[in-house]
């Protein structure tokens, strides 16, 4: 038998005895500023300011996707396969970017 979830993040191993899980501990998610980004010069940022703007995110984040399609479904968001090249784009972009607690960016 296949046991489907649905797509919601978990902050508790789940009890199913088809399925075997651990709770690793919760992620959050970041919006990060170049010193160059016009967004600097607010003190907040929301995602309604993130309206229509093109956002740098890894790729493959689970969930997270769906959260910026729902949040902010009009920006404009360049996912990013490689961790290499993503760390690399950063280091020349002045546009934001979304990290997690547990993305791994390559120095």
């Amino acid at each position: 038998m296949l046991s489907t979830l649905p797509s919601l993040p978990f902050n508790f191993p789940i009890e199913d005895r088809d399925i075997t899980s651990t709770y690793l501990g919760p992620e959050s998610m970041s919006v990060n500023l170049p010193t160059e980004c016009k967004l600097n010069e607010n003190s907040e940022l929301s995602f309604r300011m993130l309206k229509g703007k093109m956002i740098l995110s890894p790729a493959n984040i689970g969930f997270w996707t769906q959260i910026y399609h729902d949040e902010i479904p009009d920006s404009k968001i360049i996912f990013q396969d490689e961790s290499t090249d993503y760390n690399e784009i950063l280091q020349y972009s002045v546009l934001p970017f979304f990290t997690t607690n547990l993305t791994s960016l390559d120095s």
